[in-house]
């Protein structure tokens, strides 16, 4: 009985048995370790047939170069995201392959959360926890989209991976009048309509496709890479409407919903830039940034509206309810034990 196997450097070895006796023998060539997998496997079939024995298929794991290429090159490219982010993600993915480079590590089967924990203690040193939190996102994200793509069967990391602890940002959500006055001004913009009224990440509005949308039962179909799950929400009337006024031009179930005017779908950094340039124009009073709408929808229906936090939960598309918990203000807990006092029987 043998089998071919990968050491975490990279290299190469027969694991096998003799006389009840268990062997390990790496495979060399010209007196170097051999690194790679389909050199290994012609040696392993040669060993195997001088042995006598039966081959055992060795399950190649794409390289890390391939996962983290496809998203940088191909991913960030179909989803239009912002010449900011390509950037930013050209820098985080050259510093990991870089890293792994030195560290011996080429296949996406060596990769571990141990693997991921060196190299966040090895960017903490040169870089803030918020930076380093970025970088590893970046390859969590990439890893994900690598799976949803087919390129990987399942995520090699195995064991808990935890990202660098930061301070939140302190954030000042809008007012529920303050968020009317808000969709008054964009009235004329649909996507920024639809970011107000369902709290939607603007990556997930900008990429939002008619066949996603049942107005019938007035509920979304949406694949969040962060929670790598089928999502399916219910959106108000209003929401609703706003995608009944686009679904009026001539379309196909895989166009997208909101284009600028332009007629083409909109980019991070168009979006950004158009919005900001209203607000601008209107001499709006604070600095507000598109993410601010969604925190707002979030604070309102858990706080104004008392949406319980696990529907909150499915209507802002969060994994861990941890993250729901961020929009619960507490206001004080006097009425509460008010009310138990009146509960318990009297002394």
């Amino acid at each position: 009985m043998s089998a071919l196997r990968q050491k975490t450097d990279g290299r190469y070895y027969i694991d096998y048995r003799l006389n009840g006796k268990r062997h390990r023998e790496t495979i060399t060539h010209n007196g170097r370790a051999v690194r790679d997998p389909a050199a290994a496997q012609v040696y392993y079939t040669q060993w195997c047939a001088a042995q006598e024995s039966t081959p055992v298929t060795l399950d190649t794991a794409p390289r890390i170069a391939e996962v983290v290429t496809y998203y940088r090159d191909t991913y960030l490219h179909a989803t239009n995201a912002a010449k900011a982010s390509h950037a930013a993600a050209g820098t985080h993915c050259e510093a990991f392959m870089e890293w792994c480079r030195a560290q011996r590590i080429g296949n996406c089967q060596q990769l571990s959360a141990a693997v991921l924990s060196r190299w966040s203690a090895d960017l903490q040193r040169t870089r803030n926890a918020r930076t380093a939190r970025n970088y590893l996102t970046t390859i969590r994200t990439a890893i994900n989209v690598a799976i949803n793509a087919g390129i990987l069967e399942s995520n090699p990391i195995r064991g808990k991976w935890v990202l660098p602890k930061v301070e939140d940002v302190e954030r000042h959500p809008l007012t529920l009048e303050e968020l009317r006055e808000v969709m008054r001004i964009f009235e004329d913009v649909p996507i920024v309509l639809w970011i107000c009224l369902t709290g939607n990440r603007p990556s997930d509005a900008r990429t939002l496709r008619f066949r996603d949308v049942d107005l019938e039962s007035r509920t979304v179909d949406r694949l969040s890479i962060k929670a790598r799950a089928l999502r399916n929400y219910e959106i108000s009337h209003r929401a609703a409407r706003v995608i009944e006024t686009q679904a009026h031009r001539p379309h196909a179930a895989e166009d997208v919903v909101f284009l600028s005017s332009t007629g083409h779908p909109w980019s991070a950094d168009g979006l950004l830039n158009s919005f900001k340039a209203r607000l601008r124009a209107v001499e709006y009073p604070r600095a507000l940034n598109l993410r601010d709408l969604r925190h707002s929808f979030g604070t309102i229906l858990a706080g104004e509206m008392g949406v319980p936090l696990p529907e909150l939960q499915i209507l802002m598309g969060h994994t861990d309810i941890k993250t729901t918990m961020q929009y619960i203000r507490p206001t004080g807990a006097r009425e509460y034990l008010t009310a138990w006092d009146s509960a318990l029987p009297e002394e």
